[in-house]
């Protein structure tokens, strides 16, 4: 949703990235997509958004457009043909106070083998979803899981392999 929300932002107000009416337009239409009906145009606002923010960024840091040597832009409509998450959302389940009184909301599932992670049974953003990782992690280490970990990443700091 903040993805979709980011760009009708852009489409909405005078833009040196999207130049006329139909790019903004077009953005406005990412979300209503099919798979596999995307056209021409489509392609062509992508590579203009993201050419566009290059060359922002460009500006005023000089010689880092000549750093990039691969730039692939994502739209809502990439977000939901990878994650599945509707309409593109950047998040699997939603960050809403009903949620969080689930009481399945765990790391371990009724399903043999099945567990949840990151941030859909913590909240959402980077850090949330580390610790949501870190309570994977430590369940499936057993009891006292948590000080198992803490114990080896005392135990190899400082003699990482830097290859």
């Amino acid at each position: 949703m903040f993805k979709v929300l980011a760009a009708r932002s852009l489409s909405s107000r005078k833009s040196t990235v999207l130049k006329n009416k139909r790019e903004r337009a077009l953005v406005d239409e990412i979300p209503t997509l099919q798979l596999n009906k995307r056209d021409k145009e489509y392609y062509e606002l992508k590579d203009t958004i993201s050419n566009g923010l290059i060359n922002f960024v460009d500006r005023h840091y000089p010689g880092f457009g000549k750093m990039v040597d691969h730039a692939e832009l994502a739209t809502p409509l990439t977000s939901e043909h990878f994650t599945d998450h509707s309409e593109g959302a950047m998040y699997g389940l939603p960050a809403t106070p009903e949620r969080y009184r689930q009481k399945w909301l765990k790391v371990k599932t009724p399903l043999k083998g099945f567990y949840i992670t990151g941030t859909d049974i913590s909240a959402l953003g980077v850090v949330p979803s580390m610790m949501g990782g870190l309570a994977t992690a430590s369940y499936l280490n057993g009891p006292f899981g948590f000080f198992k970990l803490v114990r080896e990443m005392r135990k190899n700091n400082g003699h990482k392999s830097h290859s």
